[in-house]
């Protein structure tokens, strides 16, 4: 790895013998323990701590040791299968789009057998500082992992701030994985990795520090879930006081979503973390994603088509002194990746907020093509090689089934779906299907197996093929649903 990226052969001599140096001794430099903080403002006149946004920033060396040891400590997690397929923070193969992909199909499924549904949000108060050093270590441990080394690097660790020119007195931190670093996120999903074990009711789905405990009930059974929901909070506030963490009640939300029935009664639900009662929302901001109370999405796409206009209408004040390259640039990076982000989630949203989503895609392609809002542009937007809101959701989903086949995603996903094998393989080759019987009623629905199903079946037979690369697929895939548009 290192004589991929040091291109000069003494520094990379000398890089060489330091980084197995640490790792034979299984000591980390006491030199690389320093950290450098930078205070950015949150505000435009900030006047409190809490206006300010702490960066950190690591030493060079620091962070070439830690990619070593990083590559080393993954894959001995992955092979041997260690961590819970409940987190999809900081792991290979996985996004904060997967990790909300489990919540939405948790809720279409609930929804589709009748149940109701309660995503309760958890907010832990400034996790990633108070992670237990000692603790850490027994569980590295536990683990088998040699902690000896990992010792060395939480031990006797400093950081300075640096403000206006000026520097802070160095401050030794006793607990926390170092910010900035390379295996700082890394370490603390290890740290929590045993905390879906002491849920017994609930699917918990972890995004890093991003908490969610999903529950579900049959209306006749609401008083034995509004139980169950409090003895897993009550659990996880002992595995978080045993662990030296903390909860902060007042910013744990949790929604509750009825089945589409005009015969069910809705009911208060009550729930309590350390004999504090949370808040029960209309929508809760989960991953950069509005999860609202009825499973519509309308709240997001509406918060998203706010800010792609607000965005689109600063960069047209600089487009008249910019060349048509980056102009398309700015528009891309800026406007049209936050409208595809999670589209396989918002793509599900009825037609009347899709339509919203493609406004916003035509004023982009207006903006840059420097045409008024009466002119057609939607040879344009093909032209641009952007999507309009229908095949964003295709793309996205088709892309997912991918992964899903070439055991690409996380292990959570692995069997949603399988290529058919059938005496009509010829007839209809590479086509795929659910490894479970479900309802007729489901196959309508917006389940991300059965929609992953209806649009992979439906792709013509060369953008199926098993043996495709997947940079091809992207390719020959964005060309297919281009030429639809």
């Amino acid at each position: 790895m290192l004589s991929l990226t040091i291109g000069c052969p003494s520094v990379f001599t000398a890089l060489l013998d330091i980084v197995n140096a640490s790792i034979t001794h299984k000591v980390f430099p006491a030199q690389c323990k320093l950290s450098l903080i930078t205070p950015i403002p949150k505000v435009s006149s900030p006047s409190q701590e809490s206006d300010f946004r702490p960066i950190s920033v690591q030493t060079t060396l620091s962070k070439i040791i830690e990619k070593l040891i990083l590559a080393q400590l993954t894959d001995y997690f992955d092979k041997h299968n260690l961590l819970t397929p409940y987190q999809f923070g900081f792991r290979k193969q996985s996004s904060s789009e997967h990790a909300l992909l489990a919540i939405s199909d948790f809720i279409y499924q609930e929804r589709c057998n009748k149940r109701i549904t309660v995503i309760v949000q958890l907010d832990l108060s400034k996790a990633f500082d108070k992670v237990n050093h000692s603790l850490l270590v027994k569980k590295l441990e536990w683990y088998g992992v040699d902690s000896t080394w990992f010792s060395s690097y939480l031990a006797n660790r400093s950081h300075i701030t640096k403000y206006n020119d000026e520097h802070s007195k160095c401050a030794f931190p006793n607990s926390g994985v170092p910010q900035g670093s390379i295996l700082g996120p890394v370490l603390f999903t290890i740290f929590i990795n045993d905390l879906p074990n002491i849920v017994k009711h609930c699917l918990p789905i972890l995004y890093a520090d991003d908490s969610h405990l999903c529950f579900s009930c049959l209306p006749e059974n609401f008083d034995q879930m509004h139980k169950e929901i409090n003895d897993d909070l009550s659990e996880v506030s002992k595995w978080m006081n045993r662990n030296g963490m903390c909860l902060n009640p007042q910013k744990c939300k949790f929604i509750v979503i009825y089945p589409k029935s005009r015969k069910i009664i809705r009911r208060k639900l009550e729930l309590y973390i350390d004999g504090q009662l949370l808040l029960e929302s209309q929508q809760i901001k989960s991953l950069g994603v509005l999860i609202d109370n009825e499973a519509t999405w309308a709240s997001h796409i509406n918060d998203i088509c706010r800010r792609v206009n607000y965005r689109l209408n600063t960069i047209k004040q600089i487009i008249p002194y910019c060349t048509p390259d980056n102009s398309k640039i700015s528009i891309s990076s800026l406007c049209i990746s936050l409208l595809r982000y999670c589209a396989s989630i918002w793509g599900a949203a009825n037609k009347k907020d899709l339509n919203n989503v493609d406004k916003c895609v035509r004023r982009c392609a207006l903006a840059l093509c420097r045409k008024n809002k009466y002119d057609p542009n939607l040879e344009d937007i093909t032209s641009l090689g952007w999507f309009v809101s229908e095949n964003m959701f295709k793309y996205s989903i088709c892309l997912f089934v991918y992964l899903i086949l070439h055991e690409l995603c996380p292990n959570y996903f692995m069997n949603y779906v399988y290529y058919k094998n059938s005496s009509y393989s010829n007839r209809f080759p590479n086509h795929i299907c659910i490894p479970m019987s479900i309802p007729i009623i489901m196959y309508s629905s917006n389940l991300i197996s059965v929609v992953s199903c209806r649009f992979w079946n439906n792709l013509p037979t060369e953008l199926t093929e098993p043996n495709m690369q997947l940079q091809t697929f992207k390719w020959k895939l964005k060309n297919y649903l281009l030429s639809l548009q």
